[in-house]
């Protein structure tokens, strides 16, 4: 896992979450326009890990030692 990498999956959760987070309040404040299940698997659960998998990437590059089980 390179820094570059980690980087691409920063910018990949920050677009994610601001468009989850924008179709949330669309579908809650002006017009409700996808069915929920839909809105969730297309929106929420992706931006969800893509921001766990940038995490755990962060988390892997300060501290190179761990191992793939996290010990």
């Amino acid at each position: 896992m390179s820094a570059e990498e980690a980087e691409s999956w920063r910018s990949t959760a920050a677009v994610m979450l601001a468009l989850s987070a924008a179709v949330f309040l669309f579908q809650r404040l002006v017009a409700v326009f996808l069915d929920p299940v839909f809105e969730a698997c297309v929106f929420h659960i992706p931006a969800l890990v893509a921001a766990l998998v940038y995490l755990r990437m962060r988390r892997h590059l300060k501290d190179p030692t761990r191992d793939s089980n996290g010990k």
